[in-house]
C-alpha cells in the first residue's frame, strides 16, 4: 500500500487535528547500498475535536538513492 491509498484518510485527519507531535521509538536503520530502511514505532498525540488522542504505531520507511538525491516512499503503516 502506498501514498495513493491512504492520502485521502490522512488529510481527512490532518484537517480537523491540533496540538499535534509525533515521537519515532524503537528505530532501528539498515543500508543496503542504494537501498536503506528504517522502521520503529511512531507515537502520535494530538487533540481530534477537542479531545486528546494518542497511540502507537508500528512503521517502515524505505528509502532508495536516485542520482545523488535520497527519495522517501510512504510509510506502510500497520497496527
Amino acid at each position: 500500500m502506498g501514498w495513493n491509498e491512504v492520502r485521502e484518510s490522512w488529510e481527512q485527519v490532518a484537517q480537523g487535528a491540533s496540538d499535534g507531535k509525533v515521537e519515532l521509538k524503537d528505530q532501528l536503520i539498515c543500508v543496503l547500498g542504494d537501498v536503506a530502511y528504517e522502521v520503529g514505532v511512531e507515537c502520535p498525540e494530538f487533540k481530534l475535536g477537542g479531545e486528546k488522542v494518542a497511540g502507537q504505531i508500528r512503521v517502515t520507511n524505505i528509502y532508495l538513492r536516485e542520482e545523488d538525491v535520497r527519495a522517501q516512499s510512504c510509510p506502510a503503516t500497520s497496527t
